[in-house]
């Protein structure tokens, strides 16, 4: 597999548990290395990356303390940071106090903390509702606005088709890229049509 990403998109990565998604994700964050081929990444590079499981990115005894390890930024802003994650009367909690869905959101702020160019995001909707959901979004595409990229691991087939602009599935060493609408259309014709949107409709 070979492709390139390109500043301003969003790459939506999907198929079934065991595919290969996280691993994808962990080469390009050069916390794996390949076993043949190269990972090549611009020396400005700055990388957000929110895992699949939230405990395995939560280090500190705070909300606020696991905040701060993004460097200092000031009080006020940290709080700004909390209340838009809605994350607001937490501060002092305990990290794995939180619901999963909160723990995620954390994660999800501490990433953006860093104003990364390339944001990767493994399964970031799993335990928020409608309104939770919206803010990822949102956060995603003000980042990719700002000249970033990023990339998606989800489950949810209408949010990759409503959110990438192409569509990486991945199974096991096979590969599809393209346009959703291109990468839907050869998995409806490979038999694979509970990745398609229309599966869920």
């Amino acid at each position: 597999m070979s492709f390139t990403l390109r500043e301003g998109e969003v790459l939506a990565v999907i198929g079934p548990n065991g595919g290969g998604k996280t691993s994808l994700l962990r080469l390009i964050a050069g916390l794996a290395a390949p076993q043949s081929g190269a990972v090549r990444c611009a020396a400005e590079t700055q990388i957000g990356f929110v895992f699949q499981h939230p405990h395995h990115q939560i280090f500190e005894r705070t909300v606020r303390k696991e905040m701060e390890l993004e460097g200092p930024r000031g009080e006020r802003n940290i709080d700004a940071e909390l209340l838009d994650a809605r994350l607001e009367g937490l501060e002092n909690a305990a990290p794995l106090s939180l619901s999963l869905g909160e723990q995620r959101r954390l994660t999800v702020a501490t990433a953006l903390a860093r104003r990364p160019n390339l944001l990767l995001l493994d399964e970031p909707f799993i335990g928020q509702d409608r309104r939770n959901v919206l803010w990822v979004v949102s956060r995603l595409r003000d980042r990719v606005a700002a000249g970033g990229t990023a990339i998606v691991v989800t489950h949810d087939i209408p949010l990759a088709a409503a959110l990438a602009d192409r569509v990486l599935y991945l199974d096991r060493g096979v590969s599809l890229l393209g346009s959703p609408d291109d990468v839907f259309r050869s998995l409806s014709e490979l038999g694979e049509g509970a990745f398609t949107p229309e599966a869920w409709s």
